[in-house]
């Protein structure tokens, strides 16, 4: 005993129909995990942006510097050089 599958109007589905209806479910899957996983922020215009934003940069050089200075006025060993 085996299981048929019919659509709507009581055709039966063939194997090759079955395994591309599961695969076009996959790929929707897929899509809609993507799109759940995405930042809305990193993406623009449908383009994937990524990199640093303007300014992190200028402020994390800014932190190395005053913790350099911390360093310095404690008489300990400065940090190793922003790369």
């Amino acid at each position: 005993m085996s299981l048929t599958f019919v659509n709507h109007n009581g055709d039966p589905i063939t194997d090759s129909r079955m395994a591309a209806m599961r695969a076009q479910g996959a790929e929707l899957e897929r899509m809609r995990r993507l799109a759940a996983k995405a930042d809305p922020v990193s993406v623009h215009k449908g383009w994937r942006v990524s990199g640093i934003a303007p300014g992190l940069l200028d402020e994390a050089k800014q932190a190395h510097e005053r913790l350099c200075q911390m360093a310095q006025k404690a008489g300990g060993k400065p940090p190793e050089p922003l790369r």
